[in-house]
């Protein structure tokens, strides 16, 4: 990391597509009209904080249609109608990793993206309320909130039914789907299913080389869970590592596991 990047304390991993200015709270803008904003401050110090975390400072800044959309650094970004940019020749980011633009000389604050609530955040100690837990070919996704995972998830994974199903933090069940273009996740009006959360969130569990009991409550299965994922999203930090995946501990290990095999059949 260069010294004109400053980590701050907020880490925010989704971002809603509402986006607020200070001094007008309820006057919601677009994307194209946050990058207007910036474009106008050409020659003057900003200093941008993205939503992982990080300060970002220049003094001019352009459209960068050559980003590719699909590059898994960018494409939630670009997902969220983001518009790709360029400033100072040397910081390449979508508008919608923008949380916070100030005034490089004075520090005013002349732009937040501000959510009403949590849903896009890992950073609870405790299970949010409305926690999502998706059933997926890999062991578990686990999101903070339906909308959360309603941004995450690939409508056309969804129709390939890539995800049978998802529960809340008691068994819930919720239902998957799509309007034709984006993800809609819904309660199915079911009863509670918290003997199939519980086998999820075991396999999950082992997969990230943990060895709960099966008679481990559901509670305490679902708190270790969200332990993990939130530990996960604090310390990763795809905008500066820039990863071709985001992978978790269990990802990385099973990695490592299939490299050594690789390497073993290879000189055997």
């Amino acid at each position: 990391m260069s010294d004109d990047v400053e980590p701050v304390t907020k880490i925010k991993r989704r971002i809603p597509r509402g986006i607020w200015f200070d001094d007008a709270a309820e006057a919601l803008v677009t994307e194209r009209e946050l990058v207007a904003l910036l474009q106008s401050r050409n020659g003057h110090l900003t200093v941008l904080t993205t939503w992982n975390g990080e300060a970002l400072r220049f003094r001019n800044v352009e459209e960068a249609p050559w980003l590719d959309p699909e590059t898994a650094e960018w494409a939630l970004f670009a997902a969220l109608d983001g518009i790709p940019l360029l400033a100072d020749d040397r910081y390449s980011f979508y508008s919608t990793e923008i949380v916070l633009i100030e005034d490089g000389a004075s520090g005013a604050v002349l732009f937040t993206r501000r959510s009403a609530t949590n849903e896009f955040e890992y950073d609870s100690a405790a299970v949010p309320q409305g926690a999502l837990f998706v059933a997926a070919d890999e062991p578990l996704l686990i999101y903070p909130s339906l909308r959360a995972a309603e941004r995450a998830l690939e409508a056309i994974d969804v129709e390939n039914g890539v995800y049978p199903a998802a529960y809340g933090p008691n068994g819930e069940p919720y239902g998957i789907g799509t309007d034709g273009q984006r993800v809609v996740i819904e309660r199915t009006g079911q009863s509670d299913k918290p003997d199939e959360l519980k086998a999820l969130l075991l396999r999950y569990l082992h997969a990230n080389g943990s060895a709960p009991s099966e008679t481990t409550s559901l509670g305490a299965l679902t708190t270790e869970v969200w332990r993990i994922e939130s530990a996960f999203w604090r310390e990763h930090d795809p905008y500066r590592e820039r990863p071709g995946s985001r992978i978790p501990s269990w990802g990385r290990m099973a990695i490592v596991a299939g490299f050594a095999v690789f390497l073993y059949l290879v000189f055997l």
